[in-house]
Formats: C-alpha cells, sequence, structure tokens
C-alpha cells in the first residue's frame, strides 16, 4: 500500500519573489559545472545555491558548502523569502515542453504529496529499478542534516491506466493556478494547490491500492531512509505519524501521454587500454559489428546512418552503440546468440539479461575494458548523459575516451524489473524533463503530527 500524505508545503514568496524562472533549477546531479554556476549567477536566491551550492578555496571539507546552504537556507525562512503554507496541500502540477525527438509540444500531468516510507523488500508497495551510488547518498544525508528539509520532489511513477487520480484534481483546475510561467530551458510549469478534504481522502485511499517505482532520485530516497535511521540512533522518539516517516515526491501515471524517457549514454575515460584491432577482436568475441566509416564519406552521413539503425534494430533486440578515438567510425554491437556463459552478464537474473545497460556493462565494459565493479562507481571512470550529440563532442573534445549510446529503456521493462524485485544498472534510465528544483519544498519539523487523510480506512501504522 503506497500511504501519500497532503503537507504544508514551504514556496518562494510570490508577492516578494516574483520571477521564478531565475529562482528554479533541475536537480542538482544533471548539472555541469558551466551551468551551476550559471544558476548561482542568476539570482542570489536561486534554489541552486541550496542543492549545490559553490565550494570556496577556503575550504577543509569537501562538504563544507553544506553549512552555507543551511545558514542561506534558514536565512530565507526567516527573512520571509521562502514561506511555509498554512494549509495541508496535495499540488497537482502541469509540465509542457517540447519533445527532443519530435520537436512538438507535450504536457505531462502529476502531484506533489508526501510519501510514506518504506524499506526496500519484496513485499514493499515502493519499489526501486537502479542501483545507487554510495559516495553520493552520503554526501546528501549530510545535506539534509544540515537543512532539515527536502528541497526537491523524487519523481515516482505509478499505474493508473483510467486516469482516476488525475480526473479527482480537474474541477480545482478553475481557480487560478499558484504559480504559472515558463522556465529558462522554455518549459512550461502550473502548480495547483489542493486543500479540499474530500478530494485528499479519496486520492489518499486511491494510492493505498497503488505499488509505486521510483522513476528518478532514488539517492534522494534512500538519503530519506538514512536521515530518518540517524534520527533514531541519535535518541529522537518518532511516532507513528512523525514527518520523519514520509519524503516529499513528485507523482506521474506510467500511462499519462507526457512521460518521457531517454536513453543514459555512458562516456568512458581513464579505461581504454586496447589499441583498434585489439577492441574490435575484443568487442567480436560477444558481438556481431556493424561499421560506419566516416574516412570515406561525410562525418554527419555516417553519423545520422548510424543513429537510425541503432534506433531500428533497439526495436526488435540488444543494439549498443560505440564510439572512440581511436577511429574515424561509429560501430554498432549486435549481441550473438548463445553468448554470457562464464561471462559477468552471467551473473546477472535472467530478466535483467535483456536490457542494453546490463549488456553494455557486462560484456562492454567489464569483459572488454576490464572495468571492476569499484570503477563503475567512479565518476572519473564512467559518467552520463543524455543526449547522443553531447557523447560524441565529447569524444571529438578529448575529454572522454568511448562513447556508449543506447536506446532510452522503456517503461514496460522499468516496471518489469521492479515488480521483479530486481535492480539494473546504476543510470539505467533519463526520464525527461526531470522535475523542476524550487517549486515546493518541505521543512521537516519532527515533532509535528502528518494526516494521511484515510480516516477509517486503513490508519497509519510504523514501519
Amino acid at each position: 500500500m503506497a500511504e501519500i500524505a497532503p503537507f504544508r508545503g514551504t514556496i518562494y514568496n510570490n508577492i516578494k519573489m516574483n520571477d521564478l524562472r531565475s529562482l528554479v533549477a533541475p536537480p542538482y546531479d544533471v548539472v555541469t559545472p558551466e551551468e551551476q554556476a550559471a544558476y548561482h549567477a542568476s539570482h542570489p536566491n536561486n534554489i541552486m545555491h541550496l542543492t549545490l551550492g559553490a565550494s570556496l578555496p577556503e575550504d577543509k571539507h569537501p562538504y563544507d558548502w553544506h553549512r552555507r546552504s543551511a545558514q542561506s537556507f534558514h536565512q530565507w525562512l526567516a527573512e520571509e523569502t521562502l514561506v511555509r503554507q498554512t494549509e495541508p496541500a496535495i499540488y497537482y502540477a502541469e509540465t509542457d515542453f517540447s519533445d527532443p525527438n519530435s520537436g512538438k509540444r507535450r504536457i505531462r500531468h502529476g502531484f506533489i504529496s508526501l510519501l510514506r516510507l518504506e524499506d526496500f523488500d519484496e513485499n514493499a508497495s515502493v519499489r526501486p529499478h537502479e542501483r545507487t551510488f554510495s559516495s553520493t547518498k552520503a554526501e546528501r544525508l549530510d545535506l539534509m542534516l544540515q537543512v532539515n528539509a527536502h528541497l526537491s520532489q523524487i519523481f515516482v511513477v505509478f499505474p493508473d491506466e483510467r486516469q482516476e487520480a488525475l480526473e479527482l484534481f480537474e474541477p480545482h483546475k478553475a481557480r487560478p493556478p499558484l504559480f504559472d510561467f515558463m522556465d529558462a530551458e522554455g518549459r512550461g510549469h502550473r502548480v495547483w494547490p489542493v486543500t479540499d478534504p474530500e478530494t485528499l481522502k479519496r486520492l489518499c485511499r486511491f494510492m493505498l491500492d497503488r505499488t509505486v517505482y521510483i522513476a528518478d532520485g532514488h539517492h534522494r530516497y534512500e538519503t530519506s531512509l538514512n536521515y530518518r535511521r540517524h534520527m533514531v540512533a541519535s535518541g529522537v522518539t518518532i511516532k507513528p505519524s512523525s514527518p520523519l516517516h514520509y519524503t516529499m515526491v513528485y507523482l506521474c501515471p506510467i500511462s499519462d501521454p507526457g512521460l518521457s524517457i531517454l536513453p543514459a549514454h555512458r562516456l568512458v575515460n581513464n579505461s581504454v587500454k586496447l589499441g583498434l584491432k585489439e577492441l574490435e577482436s575484443a568487442l567480436s568475441a560477444f558481438f556481431d559489428l556493424q561499421t560506419f566509416s566516416f574516412s570515406r564519406v561525410e562525418e554527419r552521413a555516417a553519423r545520422h546512418a548510424f543513429l537510425r539503425q541503432l534506433e531500428r534494430k533497439g526495436r526488435i533486440g540488444n543494439a549498443i552503440g560505440i564510439y572512440s578515438r581511436l577511429a574515424k567510425a561509429y560501430y554498432l554491437l549486435y549481441l550473438k546468440n548463445s553468448v554470457g556463459k562464464n561471462t559477468a552478464l552471467d551473473s546477472w537474473p535472467p530478466l535483467l539479461r535483456r536490457l542494453d545497460t546490463v549488456v553494455l556493462t557486462s560484456l562492454v565494459l567489464q569483459e572488454v575494458l576490464g572495468i571492476t565493479e569499484e570503477d563503475l562507481d567512479d565518476p572519473a571512470r564512467i559518467t552520463y548523459t543524455s543526449r547522443a550529440a553531447n557523447a560524441i563532442r565529447q569524444v571529438n573534445e578529448g575529454q572522454v575516451e568511448m562513447a556508449c549510446i543506447l536506446n532510452p529503456t522503456r517503461i514496460d521493462q522499468v516496471q518489469t524489473v521492479a515488480e521483479s524485485g530486481l535492480i539494473m544498472p546504476r543510470k539505467s534510465t533519463y526520464f525527461f524533463p526531470k522535475v523542476i528544483t524550487g517549486l515546493i519544498l518541505n521543512v521537516i519539523h519532527p515533532d509535528e503530527k502528518i494526516d494521511g487523510m484515510l480516516g477509517d480506512a486503513e490508519p497509519t501504522r510504523p514501519r
């Protein structure tokens, strides 16, 4: 049972701060250093000052900026740059954006609420689908202990084929939205707070029958679990209705027409020790290779043919693209039949062996390049991007040695893997667009009581 609840969101004071475009930002983990600096410069109260603050030369520890974030956060609250709403609400949200493939405008529908935390096990109604990085969780926990707040939403999806949950919000859209603006990347955001008790009860009861799946924000979800554990270990008494049992989420139906997944391409550095002939030979042990050379034709034509074939072949089987500094060519890899015995691929459950990310991780990164499990957790070796053009550019500019180009993981694969209690490799999905940071925050007051709006339907209980 997925237990959601309304909460008193904390927002930018729309009387004093009426230019949300300069205040919001993408999630911290998709921002480049150049973008971070640009968001910091855009406004002294931009949310990026809290979620990804700047390090200073005099800092003695990588986490020193967390302390400055906490100071800024509490100052913004004190001076009412940020204000906490008086009534608990669930916030209906619409995001319209340009589809990166078709260029057409699409609208994603969802809502922001609290979600009761559950440890991951086979009976949990909250399911992950990706592995996480231990270093990231440690860093996020330290920040959360400093600010004592949820600064951004975890992206969660849930089954609702008939759109019953979203229909509950339709009458409330007759009122003017709390927010209605276009962000710096050309995406529209509209948010309506819903405080009507009957609507909230119906929505909370509806969600009790759902299993929900973490789409984006696995690190932040696990950080909320670790935050609660830390509070228990420090002697805090946590009652069943305590806010410490909850985290803040954005929920979107799996069937929503605006739900989009982009690929998560891998960028490899400090790991390619083979020459071209050795690399081709090693790859040929596991894959049939198709080469798109641009030594004799225009690079643009070769690249377009390569990407079209990658997409086409991906509809019927495993297809992986490789581009490196070793050759003026793009390679398409097609997994050979009956490959996997006595390899790293053999260690994965059969269901996961069908995923391109697992085939790539096991056979290309581990078997061919010799990258260890520990190295896969090292951002100096493996980084990620959702755009093939960016991956190719980084190879051409010498920033990385190799780009591994993938098709996007499908939403049905995410759901099947999560339902099976299995975990994909890190960064197997890139849900697009990311949930914007800075619209709604949640200040955590451990002594307050969260009302799950369930009445006699299902009492809130400790987990």
